[in-house]
């Protein structure tokens, strides 16, 4: 009968653990590691949606670049141009258009933010595209560092033997000097027929 009654206060007593639940300190702890793990996720889903949506605005720009360069090969002229519409998730956060009007020989496209991304946009700011595009693709934005053009420089390096000098700009290649390495003398550009002394190759 002892045995019996000891079970039964056993389980009496596993039960009311059981009723009793959890603690305020483990709740608010578990409260704490939710709202941290919510926190960084929404941050991060926010900056995926501001990076996605300045993509976007980005294409429109190469798009209505690309319109403006078959423009001027039909007309031989910028001026009179209209730009196409964007579609209406670019439009929603991007203001796009003609910083100033198209002249003969030059336009400027500029993509704006507004609205919610003008406020989450920290990284970039209003980006714009103008003629020169089409020799050299690239986008610029007003004061960033990385979408500022590159001022010319002196460059003065050494690659596979070569010392090329040249003027660089933004997105122009590096003219390399002629000279006893420069690519016409390398082993693979030699005609079969010479060795590398230069001389014709003894048959074997």
């Amino acid at each position: 009968m002892a045995s019996i009654r000891n079970s039964r206060a056993a389980a009496g007593s596993r039960l009311a653990a059981r009723a009793r639940g959890f603690t305020l300190i483990e709740l608010v702890i578990v409260g704490v590691c939710v709202t941290i793990l919510a926190a960084t996720a929404i941050a991060s889903y926010e900056y995926a949606t501001v990076k996605a949506r300045r993509g976007n605005a980005q294409g429109c720009l190469i798009e209505a670049a690309q319109f403006m360069e078959r423009y001027y090969t039909t007309n031989m002229t910028y001026a009179g141009a209209a730009l196409p519409a964007c579609s209406s998730d670019v439009t929603s956060h991007y203001d796009i258009g003609f910083s100033a009007a198209p002249t003969a020989a030059g336009f400027t496209i500029q993509a704006a933010p507004k609205g919610r991304q003008a406020v989450a946009e920290t990284d970039c700011g209003t980006m714009t595209m103008d003629q020169r595009w089409a020799a050299r693709p690239r986008l610029r934005a007003a004061g960033n560092p990385f979408f500022r053009r590159r001022q010319p420089a002196e460059v003065s390096r050494t690659v596979a033997g070569r010392t090329p000098t040249a003027r660089q700009g933004a997105g122009e290649p590096i003219n390399y000097r002629d000279g006893p390495s420069d690519l016409r003398d390398h082993p693979r550009r030699r005609p079969a027929s010479q060795s590398l002394s230069g001389s014709p190759a003894q048959p074997a």
